[in-house]
């Protein structure tokens, strides 16, 4: 099973930058806003928000800021049995993988997930932190892995994201994507759970969610004010779609503390 060691989030450093060394222990990047340069086995990556860098045990890597601009980027730093890394081939030894992953929204949730759950000082949940590191790593392998669309799918996907980060406290209906794209709404609502990782409505939510969470924390609206700037009908719609959507309801969000990470798109 692998072993948590750290969990890290980084917040606008200036002049960030690491030295080069062989890694010991593996360590998984997920950048969340702007970008960073690493130079990884002799190869220079550029790493922009919404990528997952897996640096593996032996790989030999140096980092730092692009130019003069920082970066927000969670890293989780584990160690891991050579049979448990056998089963992954995410963690190959020596093999670094830079990839994008379709559902950003939800490997963002589970790196951060697992950076609070890691700071904890509830009982179990160093225990808890551990299941959490192995869902992330079974996701993603499961996205890495995943086939790519073919590009004029994925333009479409891509080109209904956008319009519903442009119309999320909205109505959206799968109608409106459909005709964005001039397919069915049964195609329409295909394509986007396959390219962005989650149904068009589900996706909503999502994004409602999280703006709403920055909301609760970040400002002097109250919940029934954030309802309905968000577009629900009422506070307790909102109250309910909050808590399916983070475990908590807004309230105990607020007390939790959590989500104090940059807002999130």
């Amino acid at each position: 099973m692998p072993i948590l060691e750290a969990v890290n989030f980084d917040r606008n450093i200036p002049g960030w930058r690491t030295r080069t060394e062989r890694l010991r222990r593996p360590i998984l990047v997920l950048m969340v806003q702007g970008e960073a340069g690493y130079t990884v086995n002799g190869r220079r990556m550029i790493v922009r928000r919404g990528d997952v860098l897996v640096m593996p045990r032996d790989v030999i890597r140096s980092g730092g800021n692009v130019g003069e601009t920082p970066h927000m980027k969670y890293s989780v730093l584990f160690r891991c049995a050579p049979e448990e890394e056998e089963k992954i081939p995410l963690l190959s030894p020596g093999c670094p993988g830079l990839f994008r992953p379709r559902d950003f929204e939800a490997v963002r949730r589970a790196f951060e997930r697992l950076f609070f759950e890691a700071r904890e000082s509830k009982a179990y949940s160093a225990y808890t932190a551990e299941g959490m590191l192995q869902e992330l790593l079974g996701r993603l392998s499961r996205e890495r892995e995943r086939p790519e669309m073919p590009p004029a799918l994925s333009e479409c996907g891509r080109a209904m994201r956008l319009y519903m980060l442009e119309h999320y406290r909205e109505p959206v209906a799968i109608g409106e994507l459909a005709d964005l794209i001039g397919r069915s709404p049964n195609h329409a609502a295909w394509i986007y759970r396959e390219v962005n990782g989650l149904p068009p409505i589900r996706h909503l939510h999502r994004l409602r969610t999280d703006e709403a969470s920055y909301l609760l924390l970040h400002t002097e609206m109250n919940i029934a004010e954030i309802a309905a700037y968000l577009g629900y009908y009422d506070a307790s719609a909102f109250f309910r779609m909050f808590k399916k959507e983070t475990g908590l309801s807004p309230t105990e969000f607020v007390r939790s503390g959590r989500g104090t990470g940059p807002k999130p798109f």
